[in-house]
């Protein structure tokens, strides 16, 4: 599935704007889901609710130049690549889901004001959760496991972030 100004998934635009995917499957490809905006003009309220994403050879879902996007009660899988590759995202929602990863299973890049919140997450290889220069991102209620034993990092944060995190035994 791609979600961009071509047919090819590897371009951008700003013409997938209120697009909804609910209680769907979306498998195969290099990406088995590409949303792709404009570095100038990101894409707007695209939601994927109730859905399972699996089967791409290197990303689940590549996530690239949008604001106030929602992804909700979803299972993503990509064994051997990225479950979740978000780059440059702004005020969107990664909620109630399952992600399951071969190298970082949520990989995190320019988010701005997201909540990340009651998510399971599960990898193989290096980190679990990856945020890279992201800035005011709520995590709240995740499950975070990473089994790879030379590199076991369930969460790493990299330089310029602002995060909130949420202790569920302090509420």
């Amino acid at each position: 599935m791609a979600l961009a100004l071509s047919e090819s998934g590897f371009s951008s635009g700003n013409n997938a704007n209120f697009t909804t995917v609910d209680h769907s499957e979306i498998s195969g490809g290099y990406m088995a889901m590409t949303v792709v905006g404009d570095y100038n003009t990101h894409n707007y309220s695209n939601h994927f609710m109730n859905s399972y994403i699996h089967g791409g050879a290197y990303y689940g879902v590549y996530f690239l130049y949008q604001d106030s996007g929602l992804f909700q009660n979803c299972e993503i899988t990509c064994n051997n690549g990225y479950p979740v590759m978000a780059q440059y995202v702004n005020n969107s929602d990664f909620l109630n889901s399952e992600i399951h990863g071969g190298y970082y299973a949520f990989y995190s890049y320019y988010l701005k004001e997201c909540n990340i919140i009651n998510n399971q997450i599960y990898n193989s290889y290096y980190a679990g959760i990856y945020s890279y220069y992201s800035t005011t991102i709520n995590f709240f209620h995740n499950s975070v496991y990473s089994d790879y034993t030379n590199n076991p990092n369930a969460f790493y944060l990299y330089q310029g972030c602002l995060l909130y995190t949420s202790d569920a035994a302090d509420e």
